[in-house]
């Protein structure tokens, strides 16, 4: 009896035949199903190493320890191709790329995302951070697009503002003053409390300077420069002073640039703010 209930263990588990088969065909007694069912609880469970793996690597990367999450994921998508977690993989890959800096391979990760599950419900943020990593790797012919179809495609994500931001500021860094005046102004009447208004406003007026509208470019650089980013506001009293410089306003050009020096003396700004005072 012993080696018949090694048999019974063995065929059940792997389903060769079922009990009620092997009582037909032995006539053992009609417990043998529950007895068979005992022994199938009883054997022990093999954890999902595949699911085990993926854990680690999110426990790694949710430590912010890099170097281990970009690691495990890595493996994870090498050894899993068929997993139902691979997509998932590669987003968290990107974004350990991205906390690096590592820009290149980030780009690639998010595209490969996109283009495996565009129905995810990832796919939002894995777009905006496609388009983050061709700002930052300063390819904005590529960032100017990518940027259009993540605002185009998940209106009301919670990065869109930074969308707007970014777009714009993409669209001045390859000379398109019009669409960057436009996304700005947008972004100035779609969001009047956002934080990131200052920088907008920068952005706008830098715009505004290529479309050679002087006027509204200084009036936009005067409402920076009433806020508390000290950065952006040396560097809007910069652009004004020089604005009025060029239009011959040498006195109003010179209070410009001395706010710089008697505000902001540590800024990279202060040697040409002096030299500039001088010359107006």
């Amino acid at each position: 009896m012993r080696s018949l209930r090694g048999v019974i263990c063995l065929s059940f588990v792997a389903g060769m035949i079922c009990p009620s088969d092997f009582v037909m065909a032995s006539g053992v007694s009609s417990r043998l199903p529950a007895m068979a069912a005992r022994l199938f609880l009883a054997t022990p469970v093999v954890p999902d190493r595949a699911e085990d793996d993926f854990n680690l690597a999110v426990g790694f990367f949710r430590s912010k320890r890099w170097d281990l999450a970009e690691e495990s994921f890595q493996q994870f998508i090498t050894l899993y191709p068929q997993h139902a977690r691979h997509n998932l993989a590669r987003l968290y890959l990107g974004l350990t790329y991205s906390a690096q800096e590592k820009y290149q391979p980030a780009r690639e990760q998010f595209a490969l995302f996109v283009d495996a599950a565009p129905d995810d419900t990832g796919v939002g943020e894995a777009r905006y951070r496609l388009a983050e990593c061709s700002y930052y790797l300063r390819d904005y012919q590529q960032a100017v697009p990518q940027f259009q179809t993540f605002l185009e495609k998940h209106p009301g994500h919670k990065l869109t503002e930074w969308g707007e931001l970014f777009l714009g500021d993409s669209c001045n860094s390859i000379s398109n003053w019009k669409q960057a005046a436009a996304t700005f102004r947008q972004f100035v009447t779609a969001h009047p409390e956002s934080t990131l208004l200052p920088q907008v406003k920068f952005g706008l007026g830098r715009a505004l300077e290529g479309l050679g509208e002087t006027a509204e470019a200084i009036r936009f650089y005067g409402e920076v420069t009433q806020t508390k980013d000290g950065g952006l506001v040396s560097r809007s009293l910069a652009r004004i002073g020089t604005l009025q410089f060029d239009q011959g306003e040498y006195a109003v050009a010179a209070q410009s640039y001395d706010r710089i020096l008697s505000d902001f003396a540590t800024s990279p700004l202060a040697p040409s703010a002096a030299l500039n005072s001088g010359l107006a």
